[in-house]
């Protein structure tokens, strides 16, 4: 049994990994290439991507997770249907936004870049969601090896592109190689049969579950791009490419902590069943935690870091990676179990309404960089707009919470606690407290989800 979740968990991990080591090996490779212009060209090509994508994020994998096994292939084609539209209009978009988002950035020749952004796009939208939906079933290799083929597809053209001249086009060309070996490698490793549909109760029923995750993604957007979008247009290309490598080495690596335990935090209440409390009230003291060692970590080694990585020019000040971690830390503890829970019960509503609430903080943002054109004023929006979507996010979830509400609360305590104790000291002993918080935050993040017989890595496989 040992073994066996050893293994679920480093295939899982080594997904979730690889999710984030793409991005961070594009822009460390188009940091030391590009002059700091072509690189903040290329970064807003980047946001303008993650945006169209995250604006209409539907989730729809999530939907399927949620149906009975005797439903799967139905939901899978319902999905697809729901996936290729999707990708299509999103595609359509791209085309039409472009001369407006080129503006926005400060690139009024750069319209046909943007417009270019629309073939990755409509490429994402015929994946096979098969692999994604066998996570439930704490199956992680299909996803792995899918992501993978992406990978090395992504960073090939990237590699090709640099090395015949390109510039800021080659981030375009790593993006359509990142879609198109991640979407026909899915259908290469799916157990199940490729089939989709743009009628039908199927349909119908992942668009219900979808529809409503289009606000949350916006709130999503928001949280993650929403500052990037204000450095561009307030304070130019050259500020954002050096913004874009400070988030990208303290905020991005965020998705994999948050993938690792969503992916987790779904498949152990999937199988759970009505016998949830238990797991519940582990990963209410386990995310946290595991927020608050991320935030300590990075406050500790991530300038040194991005020193050797990407240069010294692109080191940030103290202040700014303090306002970094704590985000960082936020963002982690806000997501499970209060995410899976409601996707589980198809309350999706619900989880759109607590991201949305980061729309006030990027009015904030606004607000502060129009008074104070620096990259912290936009920060400070960031970190507001986290701890406004986690009070709401905590607030409309309590009722599925149950007693574990108190140990979340307990955890939260603990480690926004942990995170301050580690950011105040912003001189020459910043590192070694920052250190120390992250031990004491690794323990009570190990003993919390490794602990005992209800943890969710522990739980053995479904029938």
């Amino acid at each position: 049994m040992e073994g066996q979740t050893l293994r679920k968990g480093s295939t899982l991990g080594a997904s979730a990994a690889l999710e984030i080591a793409v991005p961070f090996v594009r822009m460390l490779l188009l940091s030391r290439a590009l002059p700091l212009g072509e690189l903040g060209f290329a970064s807003a090509l980047a946001t303008a991507y993650a945006l169209y994508d995250q604006v209409t994020d539907m989730a729809v994998h999530r939907y399927v997770y949620a149906e009975r096994r005797e439903d799967l292939d139905a939901a899978l084609a319902g999905a697809h249907g729901l996936l290729v539209l999707r990708g299509l209009l999103l595609a359509a978009g791209a085309l039409a936004l472009a001369p407006l988002a080129a503006t926005l950035f400060g690139l009024p020749g750069g319209a046909g870049d943007f417009a270019a952004l629309a073939g990755p796009l409509a490429i994402r939208g015929f994946e096979h969601l098969a692999p994604r939906v066998a996570e439930r079933d704490y199956r992680f290799g299909p996803q792995l090896r899918a992501g993978l083929a992406g990978a090395v597809l992504s960073l090939l053209a990237l590699i090709a592109t640099l090395a015949l001249g390109g510039g800021h086009d080659a981030l375009t060309a790593s993006l359509c190689g990142l879609a198109l070996g991640q979407t026909v490698a899915s259908h290469l490793v799916a157990r199940a049969p490729y089939r989709l549909t743009l009628a039908g109760p199927a349909f119908r029923k992942a668009l219900r579950f979808g529809a409503p995750l289009m606000a949350n993604g916006l709130g999503l957007a928001v949280a993650a791009q929403g500052d990037r979008v204000l450095v561009g247009a307030l304070l130019g290309p050259e500020t954002l490419g050096l913004y874009a490598v400070a988030m990208l080495a303290v905020l991005v690596p965020v998705s994999l902590a948050q993938r690792l335990m969503g992916a987790v935090t779904a498949a152990a209440l999937y199988n759970a069943g009505e016998r949830r409390a238990g797991p519940i009230r582990l990963i209410a003291r386990a995310a946290p935690a595991l927020g608050a060692l991320y935030a300590c970590g990075a406050l500790g080694c991530a300038n040194a870091g991005i020193a050797l990585a990407f240069g010294a020019r692109f080191v940030p000040t103290p202040e700014v990676l303090a306002l970094l971690s704590g985000a960082a830390m936020l963002r982690i503890a806000r997501a499970e179990p209060f995410t899976s829970l409601q996707l589980l019960e198809q309350r999706t509503r619900l989880v759109a309404l607590g991201n949305l609430a980061t729309l006030l903080a990027l009015l904030l943002s606004a607000a502060l960089m129009l008074a104070r054109p620096q990259v912290e004023s936009a920060l400070i929006g960031r970190l507001c707009g986290e701890a406004l979507a986690l009070a709401v996010t905590f607030k409309l979830a309590r009722p599925l919470l149950g007693t574990a509400a108190h140990d979340s609360l307990r955890a939260l305590a603990l480690a926004c606690g942990l995170t301050l104790a580690a950011c105040l000291p912003l001189g020459s002993s910043t590192t070694a407290c920052a250190i120390v918080c992250a031990a004491l935050a690794g323990g009570f993040f190990a003993r919390a989800l490794f602990g005992g017989a209800a943890s969710p890595l522990r739980a053995g496989a479904p029938p």
